[in-house]
């Protein structure tokens, strides 16, 4: 017996292939989904440690003034390793194309640090005495086109001087340019002469392992307590390590979240497809058990049939979710070499659990129905056995209200079997969700782009003063009519405990700075901070609350007035006013100028107005979008609303072809009293079109608030914090609607087509 249903289970596949077919398509996606989100970020992470681990990656790293005691620094009983200190010299620029880029340029010898040592993909390393070589960092390499031979020139202080690529290398000190800090360039020391021959903005650097890399922020806090004030910059392995994958986590959690999205959707298609096969097999289970076969045997057979499809879609799932994860790394499937398919049965493990969840919880309410219909009542009425009676309520509003005859028959037959027609709208709801949600993420990308404000970027021109007077810069900006306001902006490293962020003190025009103030309001004297959204919540901030940090070895005490949007270092910044910085350190100077035009204003035009006569050596450098992670949830956002949209649509086509053929004979009654084939197709159109209007005016709301809660989640992993999602517009949302109806009539108009031209003799023999 059980042999025997196994055989019928085999068969139903067969003969159903479209449903089958769908089944294992959607779980497939489903499932693939899953496993690339989840692998992803578990294979971005392990390629990143693997890294770190082959370049004997420094736990902490100081950058700050040649004065500060670096070897006693490298004494401490808590460092076993160290590297350096190695000469800096900032303030230097590459010169490529009519573009200019900031570089850092760090002296090294001829043999590479065994901390943090620079990891080459190209050429070689420097020789021993060429002071004409230069090893470039590999994410800014491959950003600008250049590799091992290209030839580059490099402008500081001392004039232009040009340089030849001999090697690419990775560092992995910082996260990737363009979306971290300054890219750096290697040069043996005498090297650095060439572009800083005064040694004006000479710099140094000490790469350390730790004991217990752990307590490095404890080590951090403990040694710019010490020696803070003349060291500005500090990068530690556990931010470092955040901000590279940063991105990756969130994306792939976004990844999984799509997973589980489509999960939902595919429980709605195997409810949906479980129900119509079914309702098309009442006859043949009336069969089965006239023969002696049990309603739980059945239950079991269509159970164990629908399972065995879904661990189907599930094994190429699995497959196709290998195969993605290392494609979807962001930058780090750029950056670091190339990885292999990753197919880690813990991901196996959680797609197959989730998906079997889903599927038996849609399968068992039809398959234990289907079990207790009577037998004589199976076999004499087959499908019409599960038929509920009469005309639905809608299709008697619309015979009331005058509707022409396909029309009413239309509505009737959609609403036939409130279960099927229940689950197809749930379906089609889904769909919508994902068109809405993807138009607000459109618009919330527009946005961004047209105020990058509202991602912590306020300035249209970035101006590096170098050696040029801040007055005279100031005086500058003054008579340019063009520029709307101007302020500048000095970075510092600040700590609470062992948490260590940026701090960074604006002054000019504070109160015109354009950094968008989600809550509270902006800066107005000493004393007052406003922070980024990340910090808020990992500090456990409040407005009106006090912040009590460190900068420089000294306690600073602040009261937290807003918290403002903000994308770098994921929103881990306080800001404050310089004459609050210069409590602590009473020598801190201004430090880059950030320009705000006026609307309408070309900022080139502005740069050209601004660097002219005794300013004409200024570096004044256009501001750059902070898109790049935004545009990779755009394309899968994108992806999301293509592959839903495929399964909904798909599923419309295979429950409408199930429909029109179980009321096979119904269709030939009506060709019998008159419909004409035309009229005919109008009435599976009239229902199919009636289901999607009701699925978009479900949908469209739901889509919304799904648009608000996602885009929030996504602006709080960023930084920029929740409220800076733009919802849809109304023209786009009512557009929706007619959309909607048009598809689902059409998907009706071709799914009956066969039908409505058949004869009405054949039709009427149908079974």
């Amino acid at each position: 017996m059980r042999a025997a249903l196994w055989r019928k289970a085999l068969a139903d596949v067969r003969s159903r292939p479209l449903q089958s077919i769908l089944l294992v398509l959607v779980v497939t996606v489903a499932a693939a989904g899953i496993v690339a989100g989840l692998g992803q970020q578990r294979s971005a992470a392990q390629r990143w440690d693997a890294a770190v681990a082959r370049a004997n990656g420094a736990h902490v790293a100081f950058f700050g003034a040649t004065t500060v005691p670096w070897r006693r620094i490298a004494r401490d009983p808590a460092v076993t390793q160290s590297a350096g200190p190695f000469p800096v010299a900032y303030g230097v620029v590459l010169l490529q194309g009519g573009r200019k880029v900031d570089l850092q340029l760090r002296g090294a010898g001829a043999v590479r640090p065994k901390v943090g040592r620079p990891l080459l993909y190209d050429g070689r390393w420097l020789g021993g005495g060429s002071t004409r070589e230069i090893v470039l960092e590999r994410s800014f390499a491959l950003d600008r086109g250049l590799r091992a031979g290209d030839r580059v020139a490099l402008q500081g202080l001392g004039g232009r001087a040009d340089f030849t690529v001999v090697g690419v290398a990775l560092d992995v000190l910082d996260c990737f340019y363009p979306e971290c800090n300054t890219p750096t360039g290697w040069v043996v020391p005498a090297a650095l002469d060439r572009v800083d021959p005064e040694r004006r903005t000479r710099a140094a650097a000490l790469l350390l392992r730790l004991r217990d890399r752990a307590s490095s922020g404890t080590f951090e806090s403990r040694i710019l307590g010490r020696y803070g004030a003349g060291i500005p910059t500090v990068y530690d392995w556990e931010n470092t390590r955040d901000d590279t994958l940063g991105a990756n986590r969130f994306f792939g959690a976004f990844l999984a979240a799509f997973g589980a999205f489509l999960l939902f959707a595919a429980a709605l298609v195997v409810a949906s497809s479980v129900s119509t096969r079914v309702l098309a097999q009442y006859r043949e289970i009336g069969i089965l058990k006239a023969v002696g076969f049990t309603p739980r045997a059945i239950a079991l057979a269509i159970l164990g049939e629908h399972v065995a499809l879904a661990l189907a879609g599930v094994a190429l799932g699995f497959v196709a979710g290998g195969l993605l994860a290392p494609a979807l790394q962001l930058r780090v499937a750029e950056i670091l070499e190339p990885a292999g398919p990753s197919f880690p049965l813990s991901t196996l493990a959680v797609a197959l659990v989730a998906v079997l969840v889903i599927v038996v919880g849609a399968t068992l309410l039809p398959a234990w129905r289907a079990g207790r219909v009577p037998t004589s009542r199976a076999i004499t009425q087959g499908a019409a056995a599960a038929r509920v009676g009469g005309a639905s309520r809608l299709a008697r509003l619309a015979a009331r209200a005058g509707l022409r005859a396909p029309a009413v028959v239309g509505l009737k037959d959609a609403f036939a079997r409130p279960l099927r027609a229940g689950l197809t709208i749930a379906t089609l709801t889904v769909t919508i969700v994902a068109i809405v949600t993807t138009m607000g993420f459109e618009r919330t990308i527009a946005s961004f782009a047209r105020d990058p404000a509202v991602l912590g970027d306020p300035q249209d021109l970035v101006i590096v003063p170098n050696q040029v007077p801040h007055a005279a810069i100031a005086a500058r900006l003054a008579q340019t009519p063009a520029v709307a306001s101007w302020f500048t902006a000095t970075s510092r490293r600040a700590a609470v405990g062992d948490e260590n962020f940026q701090l960074r003190a604006l002054g000019g025009d504070v109160a015109r700075s354009g950094y968008v103030i989600r809550a509270g309001r902006t800066l107005r004297g000493p004393g007052e901070t406003i922070v980024g959204y990340g910090l808020l919540q990992r500090l456990h901030l409040r407005v009106g609350g006090p912040l009590r940090l460190r900068v420089g070895g000294r306690e600073l005490t602040l009261r937290v007035v807003g918290w403002y949007a903000e994308s770098e270092d994921t929103g881990l910044i306080a800001q404050v006013t310089l004459a609050t910085l210069r409590r602590v350190e009473p020598d801190a100077s201004p430090g880059e100028f950030y320009v705000r035009t006026r609307p309408g204003s070309d900022p080139k035009a502005v740069r050209a107005a601004i660097v002219r006569g005794p300013l004409a050596g200024m570096r004044v450098e256009l501001a750059e979008d902070n898109l790049d992670d935004f545009n990779a949830f755009r394309a899968a956002f994108a992806t999301i609303t293509l592959l839903v949209l495929a399964v909904g649509l798909v599923n419309l086509v295979a429950v409408t072809a199930l429909g029109v053929r179980e009321r096979a004979r119904d269709i030939g009654v009506l060709k019998t009293i008159g419909f004409t084939p035309r009229q005919v197709a109008a009435s599976v159109a009239g229902g199919t079109g009636a289901l999607a209007l009701v699925a978009a005016v479900l949908g469209i709301p739901l889509g919304v608030l799904a648009s608000r809660l996602m885009l929030n989640g996504v602006g709080r992993a960023a930084g920029v914090g929740p409220g800076t999602q733009v919802g849809p517009t109304a023209v786009g949302l009512l557009l929706v609607i007619p959309g909607a109806v048009a598809v689902g009539a059409l998907v009706g108009v071709l799914a009956a087509r066969r039908a409505a031209g058949a004869e009405v003799v054949e039709v009427l023999r149908a079974e």
